[in-house]
């Protein structure tokens, strides 16, 4: 079991998933509504150049959010392992997600802070929109990770009981629609944004949902690390 001095500790780790979750949604509130991948190219560099200042405070908040993910991501591992018996497939495979899920959303936003920082300086209104473009097919491909992560939390704990089960159940929808949001890196279509806007609402859910869960197992039998 662990002391409680370090249970108290652990529990507030795992509760930094509800932390990421609150960055997130101010960072959301900060952009707006942003423009369409198919709307002109002038339109995306006067949004872009009227966000400079949100732009940068919401880098800032992304930062703040990806150190309080891998904290939250550090107690979940913690039991996803224990019920593995120590480090298997599936609990390094949501590392592995996590890894590269935060990688290409930092690449997306720099993406978008870097061409909001120089909008005004003259930039060519189809260059920009192209890289606005990449920003977006690179969230979209970011789904591909969080797949993987949901779906295999969702797979332990259906497998082994070591969370409730409908977390687990929700963890495959949450993978599921991660899935289907993919497709929005192939397309333009307005139609698959809308998928991967269901999503993230799903995906933020199931982290702070998590997040609490995981802050509650923490300290019971056959789940503590050791």
């Amino acid at each position: 079991m662990i002391d409680q001095p370090d249970l108290v500790r652990e529990r507030i780790a795992a509760l930094s998933g509800v932390v990421f979750v609150v960055l997130i949604m101010v960072h959301a509130i900060l952009q707006g509504s942003p423009p369409t991948l198919q709307d002109p190219p002038d339109e995306v560099v006067q949004y872009l150049a009227g966000k400079e200042g949100e732009f940068k405070l919401g880098a800032y908040l992304q930062g703040l959010a990806m150190i309080a993910y891998l904290w939250f991501l550090g107690s979940l591992w913690r039991v996803l392992r224990d019920s593995e018996g120590g480090p298997g497939r599936l609990s390094v495979v949501a590392v592995g997600a996590t890894a590269i899920l935060v990688s290409l959303v930092g690449v997306h936003i720099a993406i978008l802070t870097g061409l909001a920082v120089r909008a005004d300086d003259g930039l060519d209104a189809g260059v920009v929109s192209s890289l606005y473009v990449i920003a977006f097919m690179l969230l979209a491909l970011s789904g591909f990770a969080a797949a993987a992560l949901t779906g295999a939390v969702g797979g332990l704990v259906l497998r082994n009981e070591s969370l409730p089960r409908w977390l687990g159940v929700l963890s495959f929808v949450s993978a599921v629609l991660w899935l289907l949001a993919g497709v929005g890196a192939t397309t333009e279509s307005e139609a698959w944004a809308g998928v991967g806007f269901v999503a993230f609402v799903v995906w933020l859910a199931w982290t702070a949902a998590t997040s609490v869960v995981v802050a509650q197992r923490l300290g019971k039998p056959n789940v503590a690390a050791k």
